[in-house]
């Protein structure tokens, strides 16, 4: 059962999060990113989740914690969907236009472990 009554909306530094589902076994979320920003870098422990792009093309760096060294690259357009299981790093990125996705994730809402923030989009690792 759906213990929200409305939605949550988060307004952050790259865009937005509104959350609309948390249930005992998982959370929905809308999460826009403005053209050229970048979520941080952050991993999970415990946390699953994943991803489906609904409009724009998702720049998305992930790879096994906790080098950016160890980090690929990659370009999700529309229609995509993605899973990143425990212990993953990664981060979301929009090139010149926005991006909307939509996140279903196990019911950890403040495990995040934050490894990096980077000021500049890397696309492609350039």
């Amino acid at each position: 059962m759906n213990k929200l009554t409305e939605p949550i909306y988060k307004p952050t530094s790259w865009g937005s999060e509104i959350i609309y589902t948390i249930t005992d076994h998982y959370i929905c979320k809308t999460i826009e990113i403005e053209a050229g920003k970048i979520t941080d870098l952050i991993v999970f422990e415990k946390k699953e989740k994943s991803i489906l792009v609904v409009s724009g093309i998702l720049s998305l760096a992930r790879g096994k914690c906790c080098n950016e060294k160890d980090l690929k690259y990659y370009e999700c357009p529309e229609g995509w969907s993605v899973y990143i299981a425990p212990g993953i790093m990664h981060r979301y990125g929009a090139t010149n236009k926005p991006v909307r996705l939509i996140e279903t994730a196990s019911p950890q809402l403040d495990e995040a472990i934050i490894i990096g923030e980077l000021e500049e989009l890397y696309i492609n690792g350039n």
